[in-house]
């Protein structure tokens, strides 16, 4: 029996993306091996203990994967591949141990068959899956990302013999399979053969099958070649020196140790901008510290493009962890700022495995005097989970230039911004973050994310002037399926520019659900031409007990919209009444002083100012001058009153109405008569 001893492998070449470094296949073989028959080609693959081997003896062009416990019960099933590249094709539709019934619509699992060049495509099955289930259903969607679909016989040939047991030891259910299927069209490029690191104990050529047995083990708690104290070399080396000296990283600043499973899998995040010397130090250093460790890690430069903009630190690692997250399943994200450097390798860059506590490594820095900063200083070099940083929402977005961002992560209030963080930090970080990734780069160093948020321009683009307001009142269907690509909440902001300002369209509404339609089916595509962060909260008065009370639904209305996201503009916005010229911008004044009354002519009235004071309509103003005025009054019940009272009240607050008093300010409207229950109050 030949045999072969261990071998330390990655994926071979002809599997992975181009792009992906991976070895070459091993030249050792067996001086006698067994030879299928010239006509057969195929390689059945056994799903033992849930590994999967892959048997690379032979150029094999149909690939079986068959459970160790399900048997076929009709020689009909031909275990073949499919002829159409199309196609893939399930053998086991029917187990004994499901009563011969499909288990449920996708399932894939029990016995299947896909060509080689099939599992190119797809990259091969997912390695993250330990434990029981998940693999099979990931690698159905695999199959359909790449515009194939499963082939099954429904007849009574589709029928396997199976074992019925209980979970095997050691094979547990895995705890995030469904959150990993969900991640299968971000990262099946990168996890599979691509990926692939695995040791192989030794392989025996039997007379019944070839025995592969993989070995891997993690990685000791404890690195064995740690020293100690190391020297950090301050020389800021050429790229192409560092790239020689690392030579055999993948893409991106991707390694892992061959000799076993790291414990923790690790995205290093660097915020940056204009400081190369620095990051050549950085990358000199990091790789051979960290794969001392022996990490499974990757290092993302997120560089903030221009001058025009302060600096961002807290934004750039948001969206450092958001791409890190989209291409690889880390668990472990650390935060490292581009001129600190470890001095220490006994200073292990992992997260804790306590849940309740986050890691601040870099306690003591040399431009500090290695001495503590403040006692909760958090700054330099961080680790969290993934986890724990989904539930502190990552940084704030909303610190542009030096500081205060680290202490804001850490709750310290002190500044404004500081004292808000209790109240926002749900709604400001990767909830809210909005961004556009110039480029990314897999670089041989690091993965290079570069980020260019430009702020939209004073004057949209694509405006025309007057527009037509379609008065139809279409079925809601009808609106979701054209504004389909909206976020929950009817919120939507541009993807090519930062938005001026953050705004609600808050709208108070009883019985008028034909205006309702109307408003929605306009209302979206006039905000969006002008690149607008808005949402629309509309404010119902349930019941017809009591007269309407508009002021009261205005001011829940803006309640609730600041709850959930960081507006910094309202507009207040009647049901029946819509604009007819896109210039008419849904701003908020950039001037204190000025609160904006934009329906200034109504068609409803012959488009003529309805009186001089008359502010009713739609009128916007900013969360900071509603705060001063206390909003609307809550005790106008019924038609009428509760906007002038309001205009009242920015005069008190020593503010007053701008008017647009052109074309530009008109606005179509119903004309109805008082709704029952809506009586002028008296």
């Amino acid at each position: 029996m030949a045999r072969l001893g261990p071998k330390d492998r990655v994926g071979p070449k002809i599997f992975g993306p181009k792009k992906t470094r991976t070895a070459q296949l091993d030249k050792d073989k067996p001086e006698k091996m067994p030879r299928p028959s010239p006509d057969s080609k195929t390689s059945i693959l056994i799903l033992y203990h849930m590994d999967i081997y892959l048997i690379i003896i032979y150029p094999f062009d149909c690939i079986i994967f068959n459970d160790v416990d399900t048997y076929p019960e009709n020689d009909n099933l031909l275990y073949r591949c499919s002829t159409d590249p199309k196609y893939t094709k399930h053998l086991s539709v029917y187990l004994e141990r499901g009563e011969y019934k499909e288990l449920y619509a996708d399932f894939v699992g029990g016995v299947l068959a896909l060509t080689v060049e099939q599992l190119r495509k797809i990259n091969g099955y997912s390695n993250d899956f330990w434990g029981w289930g998940g693999e099979d259903d990931d690698l159905n969607t695999r199959v359909k990302i790449a515009n194939m679909s499963f082939q099954r016989n429904k007849t009574e040939i589709s029928r396997f013999k199976t074992f019925k047991h209980g979970t095997d030891h050691g094979n547990d259910p895995h705890p995030c399979r469904f959150k990993l299927i969900g991640l299968t069209k971000q990262k099946y490029l990168t996890d599979g053969f691509s990926n692939l690191n695995y040791r192989v104990e030794s392989i025996n050529y039997g007379k019944l099958y070839t025995h592969i047995k993989d070995n891997l083990t993690l990685c000791p708690e404890i690195p064995p070649n740690l020293k100690g104290k190391i020297d950090v070399d301050m020389r800021s080396l050429k790229l192409e020196e560092i790239e020689e000296e690392y030579k055999d990283l993948w893409p991106g600043g991707h390694w892992r140790p061959k000799e076993c499973k790291s414990r923790q899998k690790v995205a290093i995040v660097v915020p940056y901008r204009n400081r190369e010397p620095h990051l050549r130090t950085f990358l000199h250093n990091i790789h051979r510290f960290v794969q001392k460790q022996q990490l499974d890690y990757a290092i993302f430069v997120v560089e903030q493009m221009g001058n025009k903009l302060p600096f961002n630190k807290a934004r750039m690692t948001n969206i450092g962890v958001l791409e890190a997250l989209r291409v690889y399943p880390f668990d472990c994200i650390i935060f490292n700022d581009i001129d600190t450097y470890p001095e220490n390798d006994n200073m292990l860059y992992r997260c804790s495995t306590d849940p309740k506590y986050t890691r601040h490594f870099s306690v003591y820095m040399e431009r500090t005097g290695y001495k503590e900063l403040y006692p909760e200083f958090v700054g330099g070099v961080l680790a969290l989970t993934v986890e724990q940083l989904r539930k502190v929402n990552g940084y704030s977005n909303d610190f542009w230039g030096w500081g205060q961002e680290d202490d804001d992560l850490n709750k310290s209030c002190r500044y404004k911004l500081l004292a808000l963080t209790e109240q926002k930090y749900l709604t400001d970080g990767y909830s809210n973050l909005n961004y556009r990734v110039e480029s990314i780069n897999y670089g041989k160093l690091y993965t290079h994310i570069k980020d260019n948020l430009t702020l939209c321009p004073e004057k949209p683009p694509n405006l025309k002037g007057k527009i037509d307001v379609d008065m139809r009142s279409l079925k809601l269907e009808e609106i979701e399926e054209e504004y389909k690509y909206l976020w929950p909440g009817g919120h939507w902001r541009p993807k090519e520019c930062k938005s001026r300002q953050k705004v609600a369209i808050v709208v108070p509404y009883r019985n008028r659900e034909p205006h309702l339609r109307t408003f929605l089916h306009n209302i979206h595509r006039f905000v969006q031409k002008q690149q607008l962060d808005y949402a629309i909260f509309v404010v119902e008065q349930m019941g017809n007990k009591l007269p309407f009370n508009k002021g009261r639904l205005t001011n829940i209305g803006v309640l609730e919209a600041i709850r959930v996201y960081p507006f910094d503009c309202i507009i207040f916005h009647d049901v029946d009444t819509y604009p007819e010229n896109d210039n008419m911008l849904y701003r908020c004044s950039t001037d204190p002083k000025y609160t904006r009354h934009l329906s200034v002519y109504l068609e409803r009235i012959g488009y003529k100012e309805y009186y001089p004071g008359f502010i009713g309509g739609v009128l916007a103003l900013t969360v900071e001058q509603l705060r001063k005025v206390n909003g609307y009054s809550n005790d106008f019940w019924g038609w009428g009153g509760e906007d002038d009272d309001f205009n009242t009240r920015v005069k008190i607050a020593n503010m007053s109405f701008q008017r647009n008093k052109t074309e530009i300010s008109r606005f179509r409207s119903f004309k109805h008569d008082k709704d029952a229950g809506n009586e002028p109050h008296n």
